[in-house]
């Protein structure tokens, strides 16, 4: 049995045998480094998230203040939703009301008479469909992980057998089965799968050069998360015409229906809320981003549990917040030297990540986008390791275990003046994989392309 494991591993391709060190490495070495070593409790780790995924126990918190906002505005209201839920009764709802059309199709009354006759939980129907959209977005990542292994490892002698494919399929599937943020989102807001599977399914028509259907998506994608408005902006500076005004026409589509169903005073009172959050921000630990950093750097506001209330207003805080997301943002329209294929591919990635990034709070499973740039990444960081640039590679690696793993113990150093910059240790993941992702855009260091089939 042991040689026969040892002549099957001795068959694989040198890249299929990195991805499974990295594996082994990632979801046992790691989590018991953790467990043993650093004393964290077994709930604490990504095994205790599988279980919940495993189980199909999401969370329903988000579905049922979404659902209550949408019964909210669709009554006869006395106060704007945000006056009313975010204001008054301190319910962080952050959502545009745009969000709110996707429970539109489960409040038609014969959908709701429906389930309520065959004593059907709608949060039970939504938990299976994240459930089942997590699945396929796993689905997605292995395909762009194939689209990107054809461009760039052409003539590395890898990935040859069939067996190696599927061996290098089922290791994609374990890496990102155990991403740390999108369990965590499956466990909190699920919500943010379908988003994660749209930004995914966007990604994958964008390899594919059906830039309209893509285009579309993202504006499907802005009618829950409207920061990502931003990659339209990117879009007219590269000149994507199609991707640009289909985008733009979807959400524009969305945001009419939106303004006739729900009110546009509770449009406009979503921007009193935006205005709010960009100036107080989180301390709390899950917020990964520049504000979170610095409010818990400055011990401004609430760092280790959850609370209803914000931080008071940091002007150092504030400004920085600001200042960063300009830069993350301007780096990604402008630092851009290269036009290609492959190039725009990283291009896209890099808009996508800054306009995560670039938010003033940034919870942890909002770092889901980052699966479908690691999956494209990696057939180009294993050519740069192939070809003698290892540095890149190993900062490639670094910034994936930041970034998939559940490190709770850096929060032992939340009362460490300067060492609680441990808690952001995803955020300086996330921004190694933004740095990597410039060098991949301005970089042509790879290999001419495969061909392949397009859809037009």
């Amino acid at each position: 049995m042991i040689k026969t494991v040892y002549n099957v591993w001795k068959e694989l391709s040198p890249a299929t045998r990195l991805l499974c060190k990295i594996a082994l490495v990632n979801l046992i070495v790691i989590n018991l480094l953790l467990i043993i070593v650093l004393s964290t409790p077994v709930a604490e780790t990504i095994i205790s998230k599988l279980k919940t995924f495993f189980l199909v126990k999401g969370g329903s918190v988000t579905w049922e203040v979404l659902s209550s906002a949408y019964d909210y505005v669709s009554s006869h209201f006395q106060k704007p939703v945000y006056s009313e839920f975010f204001f008054d009764k301190k319910i962080k709802l952050q959502y545009p009301p745009t969000t709110l059309l996707l429970l539109s199709p489960f409040k038609i009354p014969i959908v709701a008479n429906g389930l309520e006759i065959f004593s059907v939980s709608l949060y039970k129907v939504l938990n299976l469909v994240s459930w089942v959209l997590l699945i396929v977005t796993i689905y997605l990542v292995i395909r762009i992980f194939n689209l990107s292994k054809d461009r760039y490892l052409v003539g590395e002698s890898n990935f040859v057998s069939k067996r190696d494919q599927i061996v290098s399929g089922i290791v994609i599937f374990c890496l990102s089965l155990s991403f740390y943020p999108l369990l965590r989102a499956y466990e909190a807001k699920q919500i943010h799968i379908w988003v994660t599977f749209f930004i995914t399914l966007s990604f994958w028509l964008w390899l594919k050069r059906s830039h309209k259907f893509s285009g579309a998506l993202m504006g499907l994608v802005c009618l829950v998360e409207p920061q990502y408005l931003a990659v339209f902006v990117w879009g007219v500076i590269r000149r994507h015409k199609v991707f640009s005004l289909t985008g733009i026409f979807t959400y524009g589509i969305g945001l009419i229906l939106s303004i006739l169903l729900f009110g546009w005073l509770n449009h406009i009172n979503f921007l009193e809320v935006l205005a709010f959050v960009a100036r107080h921000g989180e301390g709390f630990y899950p917020n990964q981003s520049v504000n979170g950093l610095l409010n818990r750097l400055l011990f401004n506001g609430n760092n280790l549990v959850w609370s209803d209330s914000f931080p008071p207003y940091h002007p150092v805080v504030y400004w920085s917040s600001i200042i960063s997301s300009a830069i993350l943002l301007g780096i990604a329209f402008f630092a851009f030297r290269k036009t290609s294929e492959m190039t725009s591919a990283a291009d896209f990635l890099s808009i996508i990540l800054a306009s995560t990034m670039a938010c003033p709070v940034v919870w942890e499973l909002n770092y889901t986008v980052l699966l479908p740039v690691y999956a494209y990444l990696t057939p180009w960081l294993l050519h740069q390791k192939f070809s003698g640039r290892t540095l890149i590679a190993w900062l490639f690696l670094a910034s994936y275990l930041l970034t998939s793993n559940y490190l709770i113990a850096a929060n032992r150093l939340a009362g460490s003046p300067i060492l609680n910059l441990a808690q952001s240790y995803l955020f300086f993941g996330a921004l190694l994989a933004f740095f990597i992702l410039q060098k991949a855009r301005n970089l042509h260091t790879e290999p001419e392309p495969k061909s392949f089939d397009f859809v037009e």
